[in-house]
């Protein structure tokens, strides 16, 4: 703990009931946010425009997307995917070995993962809710565990309360913040990446194997962070192997942990190979429904019109990214040197891992265009931020103005406006025109 903290008031600001608190109000602000800008960016749009008529499909077998699926401001672009996939599945796929006619499309929607749709179809059969508020209190409930874990007092003892709510604030006031209260995967993979991190801070592997499969489970890019965990466990291995009586059963523990860390993707996988008799499903339906270039030696492969894309874009996402990861590189050592070694190794691959699955994924796809979304699940950097500027509060603020307001008139404005004119009408942003 900062030592110009008095007990009293580290105790007061560590504590669970204060910590919950801040964690609430940052969604809620989020929530506030978003309502706001649409009522005052969108012609007095409501929150939700159709209360009476939850989303429904009239012909499961021919609909593209259930009607009113967008009739909450929380539920644009991919939203439409996920609420369909909780209502009807992958009912509309042929239940064999699927060739690409078949995969193509929203209505099989082999080109989206399960896991929230999942979780969403739980809550709307548990609790009675209509499907799209099912999936909107999924993201809520999950952002509000993301921001209650970042102030665990582990990473408070290895950052100082100072630069964790640095960081912390850094982390909601990012372009791509404004995701964590959308029908979106963000909140969710965002949880069992965080999860994850702070488990392995307080050397609880197990804990921390079943934050990082539940990302696995939510979005192909949690396959990183499962990877990173597998890196974690060996790196624990490697510096603290077991010793004397018994180390043999401890071994075969810790070896049991990788493929526990695992167990979002072999669940996944499992579900659809005993669907489809093939365990790659997401993998073929997502080729086969965009056709981009999956392989790895693309991430040295550039193109100069990409990068220009990727600044120039609608959300300039190569702009926020790079800054993102810009302030890793600067910071790492700083923010990680007193976490455990394999809690560092979990970060450092994290980092790699996830900016490498997203520009590959995105860089010939869209032109780069998400790759600031997808990255926004990289918390060491958020921490190198912390660390950085909390000494430099001007600096500091000058940060959380600028990337809020990109978050609010940029970002935000992009989700709910969609592109085209109307977007361009409503958000200013010219670059619109190239899409």
């Amino acid at each position: 703990m900062r030592p110009y903290l008095s007990p009293r008031t580290a105790r007061f600001v560590t504590s669970v009931p204060i910590r919950l608190l801040v964690a609430l109000l940052l969604v809620a602000g989020h929530i506030w946010t978003t309502i706001s800008f649409g009522y005052e960016r969108f012609d007095g749009i409501r929150f939700d425009s159709a209360p009476d008529s939850p989303p429904a499909f009239h012909d499961v077998a021919r609909d593209s997307y259930p009607a009113n699926s967008r009739r909450l401001l929380v539920s644009r672009w991919d939203a439409e995917h996920y609420i369909g996939l909780a209502l009807r599945g992958y009912s509309q796929c042929p239940h064999r070995r699927l060739v690409v006619d078949d995969m193509r499309g929203p209505i099989c929607d082999a080109a989206f993962y399960p896991g929230y749709p999942a979780l969403g179809w739980a809550v709307h059969k548990v609790t009675g809710l209509a499907v799209d508020y099912a999936l909107w209190s999924v993201s809520l409930v999950a952002a509000v565990v993301s921001l209650f874990l970042w102030t665990d007092p582990a990473v408070m003892k290895a950052l100082g309360v100072g630069a964790t709510y640095a960081s912390l604030l850094a982390f909601n006031f990012y372009p791509a913040s404004c995701f964590l209260v959308f029908v979106m995967t963000d909140a969710c993979a965002a949880a069992g990446i965080i999860g994850g991190f702070v488990a392995l801070a307080r050397r609880r592997y197990v804990l921390a194997a079943i934050a990082v499969g539940f990302t696995g489970a939510i979005r192909i890019s949690g396959v990183g962070a499962e990877a990173a965990y597998a890196l974690a466990v060996g790196t624990w291995c490697l510096t603290d192997p077991p010793r004397g009586r018994g180390k043999w059963r401890r071994w075969l523990g810790r070896a049991a942990l990788v493929p526990l860390g695992a167990w979002g993707s072999l669940v996944v996988s499992g579900y659809q190979t005993w669907l489809f008799r093939d365990p790659l499903f997401y993998v073929h339906g997502h080729d086969a429904s965009f056709h981009h270039d999956t392989r790895l030696s693309i991430l040295f492969e550039i193109k100069p019109a990409w990068i220009i894309h990727g600044i120039d874009g609608a959300l300039a996402d190569l702009v926020w990214a790079g800054a993102l990861l810009l302030f890793f590189l600067m910071g790492h050592r700083a923010a990680l040197r007193r976490f455990p070694t394999p809690t560092q190794v979990y970060a450092y691959a994290l980092v790699t891992l996830t900016y490498s699955m997203s520009v590959i994924a995105m860089v010939d796809l869209f032109n780069l265009q998400g790759l600031s979304r997808y990255v926004f699940v990289c918390v060491p950097a958020f921490l190198a931020i912390g660390v950085i500027l909390k000494p430099r509060p001007v600096a500091l603020a000058a940060w959380l103005i600028a990337t809020a307001w990109h978050s609010r008139e940029v970002d935000l404005c992009y989700y709910l406006g969609h592109v085209g004119p109307y977007g361009l009408r409503k958000c200013n942003k010219t670059q619109w025109l190239d899409y």
